[in-house]
């Protein structure tokens, strides 16, 4: 219905008033899309660290790792939006892929006999509403890509059928996978082994597949590094959007002449 870039940010604008908009977009700009790309790339950071022998602490090389791809990141959305949207479909194909091999190795450990903690993975299970509350905030992790769709409104074809489509389908089949993968953890591995865990897939991994345990970090960086490019692709346009509305300065509005891409937007990102 409504056909306007910056999701969220947009209908509360439209909705509540330029107010409620603004300190939005400005929490989403400061806090949540910084802390969520900093977490993802942290993850892949991790990943990539356990493919190597370190001598030592991990941490600075972990941080200097994710400065790197977050930078490459940048120049990738900076150079070409048809590029940053192949990254898109590239790492979308990887991730599912990989969640396909652990739903199928799970499966087959189970077909064996083996099941660990499956049949009492909710036991003792807190009922406090704050918990509640944080099984929910963290399921949103894996569930908002809906929202980031509306971000890209006025760059999709026929927005008013195709992005509830996208929307629908894609939750559905993020709630049916996820679920059959945590399925397949808890088959494998104690509760306190997935907690504990710095890489749960990798472990996973090294339980289930043997030798061909390499491809499951490799393929969870990829997936990884997909969603940062998704949540940086989206990021960029609530931005150029807000700064459109001289809630932010007007250079974030300013987009580049040849590749057509919200290239200052992108620079407030680093």
């Amino acid at each position: 219905m409504i056909g306007k870039s910056g999701g969220a940010y947009t209908y509360l604008r439209m909705g509540l008033g330029n107010q409620v908009a603004f300190f939005h977009a400005l929490f989403t700009v400061c806090v949540r899309a910084p802390a969520t790309l900093v977490v993802m790339l942290l993850t892949f950071s991790k990943y990539l660290v356990t493919l190597f022998p370190t001598c030592g602490t991990s941490v600075y090389l972990e941080k200097l790792i994710t400065a790197t791809v977050l930078v490459t990141l940048v120049l990738i959305n900076g150079y070409s939006t048809r590029q940053a949207t192949n990254v898109t479909v590239l790492t979308t194909v990887c991730k599912v892929a990989t969640l396909l091999i652990i739903i199928v190795g799970g499966v087959v450990v189970m077909c064996q006999g083996t099941t660990s903690e499956l049949g009492t993975a909710f036991s003792g299970t807190s009922t406090d509403p704050s918990s509640l509350a944080m099984a929910l905030y963290s399921a949103l992790w894996a569930t908002r890509g809906g929202e980031d769709l509306n971000m890209v409104a006025e760059e999709v074809k026929n927005p008013a059928r195709n992005i509830p489509l996208a929307a629908i389908l894609g939750i559905l089949v993020v709630i049916v996978v996820y679920t059959l993968t945590n399925v397949s953890y808890l088959a494998v591995m104690t509760k306190d082994e997935m907690l504990n865990a710095e890489a749960v897939a990798v472990v996973f991994g090294n339980r289930v597949l043997g030798t061909a345990a390499i491809v499951i970090p490799l393929a969870v960086m990829v997936a990884i590094l997909g969603s940062a490019n998704n949540k940086m692709f989206c990021g960029n346009r609530l931005i150029y959007t807000a700064a459109r509305d001289k809630n932010f300065p007007e250079f974030f509005s300013y987009i580049q002449i040849d590749q057509l891409t919200p290239l200052t937007a992108m620079m407030l990102t680093l």
